[in-house]
């Protein structure tokens, strides 16, 4: 089986999928393109159920890709390989408005005062787009207001794909849900949250897993200095409210937020486990091709949960660890843990720290 993810891989050292439905969410254009990774991954390294007509299927596994730019999902898309392409019907979920967004604000503006899904956070007037056709021009509250404009459709399209998965599986099979997400665009960094409520209330009894891509994340790739500036600021933004989330058990808060579906009144954090992932090692530097490192590490570490759950990287939870020198490791807030996952840090109690390589 020659692919574009690694070559040869024989089917004896494929790893046996597990007894459960697995979902994985794409939030963006990075977090798109962490998931068309992880696709590849799965279908080049995890045992198919159909192993001897040569069309490989995985039906317990299912992705779902969430964007606002249609053009630019179905450009990629068409450059990707076999492996790595997500179906546009079955594998996407627009969040694009068709027309001219600033027309529609101008006609709805009233109708913003006295909707409860928006009235409380929705400021349209500082919002200068003029299209929502090719994703949220960087803009969080856009990427949100898209969401939330959506987010029965959105919810539905959830329960759907995890009662596929579930087709076959045993009645106390688990369910996880992972969701890739950069916080630094107007699409991920503006959704990440709701996203993640949103799968708490469709799927309650579920394993959730959330891997966010810091800005810095983009910023290697190169940016124009005004695109920059916007990236740093919205990383920023996001990170101050995914703590403050993730906090609800010590601020005494909770996630309040009205959708067309209903209200989620919630004092969980948003999800189980948090991995923020960096373009740097644990030293600062910056890392050769660290845009692509950084997806990598990311869709490996979230391969073990679709395969065998035996097998693959640790995830490590708690309030301890143990490192690399044997030694117990008291948690933190967010900690850069070390090998076998270097760039990934884990949400376990109060601040940002790097750990040292031992």
């Amino acid at each position: 089986m020659l692919n574009a993810d690694g070559g040869i891989i024989d089917v004896s050292q494929q790893a046996e999928q597990d007894n459960a439905a697995v979902l994985c969410i794409g939030l963006g254009g990075t977090g798109i393109n962490a998931l068309r990774n992880l696709k590849a991954k799965i279908y080049n390294r995890v045992r198919p159920d159909d192993s001897v007509s040569g069309a490989k299927q995985y039906p317990h596994i299912k992705f779902l890709a969430v964007d606002t730019d249609r053009v630019l999902f179905n450009s990629v898309n068409y450059k990707s390989s076999a492996i790595e392409h997500l179906d546009p019907d079955q594998e996407f979920f627009d969040l694009s408005y068709g027309g001219p967004i600033s027309e529609y604000f101008r006609y709805h503006a009233s109708d913003f005062e006295n909707d409860p899904s928006l009235k409380e956070w929705f400021r349209h007037t500082d919002i200068k787009a003029l299209s929502a056709q090719a994703g949220a021009g960087g803009v969080r509250q856009l990427g949100r207001f898209l969401l939330i404009k959506k987010s029965a459709e959105f919810k539905g399209r959830l329960l759907r794909l995890a009662a596929e998965a579930r087709i076959g599986l045993s009645d106390n099979a688990p369910t996880y849900v992972h969701i890739f997400s950069g916080v630094s665009g107007g699409t991920g960094g503006g959704i990440f949250l709701d996203v993640s409520y949103i799968v708490r209330d469709a799927f309650p009894e579920a394993r959730t897993c959330g891997y966010f891509f810091l800005p810095d994340v983009n910023i290697v790739k190169g940016l124009p200095p005004t695109a920059e500036a916007f990236v740093r600021v919205n990383g920023y933004a996001a990170m101050q409210e995914l703590d403050y989330c993730m906090n609800f058990e010590r601020n005494g808060d909770s996630w309040h937020q009205q959708y067309r579906f209903g209200e989620i009144a919630s004092r969980q954090k948003p999800i189980d486990l948090c991995y923020l992932i960096t373009a740097r090692d644990s030293a600062g530097n910056v890392l050769d091709d660290a845009y692509e490192y950084a997806t990598n590490v990311v869709t490996d570490c979230e391969k073990a949960y679709a395969g065998d759950h035996s097998v693959g990287v640790h995830l490590y939870e708690g309030k301890e660890y143990v490192d690399d020198s044997g030694a117990k490791v008291k948690g933190r807030d967010w900690r850069l843990l070390p090998s076998p996952i270097p760039l990934i840090a884990q949400r376990e109690c109060d601040v940002l720290e790097r750990v040292p390589d031992s």
